[in-house]
């Protein structure tokens, strides 16, 4: 998705979030994954066999490392990138409430 609509990047982790914990799509089968893909504009048949290709299996092996050397312990996580630093505003389900008290001090 990153390669081909980075600016749909976020969207498409949104929309497969909400597949999954709202959903309840199982995450290991990518048939399921259909309507998101679609809903972005990637091509349905393209996208299994991307997933299988060694430099994208690579790609996501990274991102996991990535992941795993991070601060974040979990998901659905928000950080707010600032001057190359990384704040994390929210690590599980936060109210809005809550949420807007961590994001307010940083957007002044």
């Amino acid at each position: 998705m990153r390669e081909q609509f980075p600016e749909k990047e976020l969207e498409f982790a949104a929309l497969l979030l909400s597949a999954v914990y709202f959903d309840g799509i199982n995450p290991i089968h990518v048939e399921e994954y259909k309507k998101c893909i679609v809903h972005i504009g990637f091509d349905f048949e393209d996208f299994p066999k991307k997933m299988k290709e060694d430099s994208y299996q690579e790609m996501a092996k990274n991102e996991l490392q990535l992941f795993r050397n991070s601060q974040f312990s979990g998901m659905p996580a928000l950080v707010l990138e600032k001057n190359g630093q990384q704040i994390l505003l929210s690590n599980g389900y936060v109210g809005y409430t809550e949420l807007k008290c961590s994001i307010d001090p940083f957007l002044k």
